[in-house]
């Protein structure tokens, strides 16, 4: 297969499934690729085998975009070139997110209020243990007297 006949296969694939705007995003995008790694040196059909079928990359852009073919409404302004990348990009950020575990951001509050707690529970620790041993503190003085009195002694 060639590149021709790959784009092709990909325009087949989505046309009817995704709007026509996503359908030449889609495929701008693809063919840019081709000729970008054609341009760094790889042979077409090498490039060509590592994408793949493109009736399978067509039904990964379906299913990113849920069979959508609303007709996408695009300022002037837009370049071919914008709307592919953007394409991409919501095509790539949507299977991130659903291969990824959500990050959830904790806010400020809530951080000061878990130092705030950890900081009394150390304070309280360190109490209970002083607390703690605070009834054997004269019996050690007792003790480390009368060893102390017994070292003079024997001097």
């Amino acid at each position: 297969m060639d590149k021709q006949e790959f784009l092709d296969k990909l325009r087949v694939a989505l046309s009817g499934r995704v709007s026509a705007n996503l359908v030449e995003e889609n495929v701008t995008y693809y063919e840019e690729y081709i000729n970008t790694q054609i341009r760094l040196g790889r042979a077409e059909n090498i490039v060509l085998s590592t994408l793949g079928d493109p009736r399978l990359i067509a039904k990964s852009i379906i299913t990113a975009n849920n069979g959508d073919i609303e007709v996408e409404n695009f300022s002037n302004t837009d370049t071919r070139k914008e709307r592919a990348y953007n394409s991409r990009s919501n095509y790539y950020a949507d299977n991130r997110e659903t291969r990824m575990p959500k990050v959830v951001r904790i806010p400020g509050w809530v951080w000061l209020v878990l130092v705030v707690l950890l900081l009394i529970f150390i304070v309280s620790a360190i109490f209970s243990l002083i607390s703690f041993l605070l009834p054997f503190v004269p019996i050690a003085l007792v003790i480390f007297f009368f060893v102390k009195l017994y070292k003079d002694w024997l001097k």
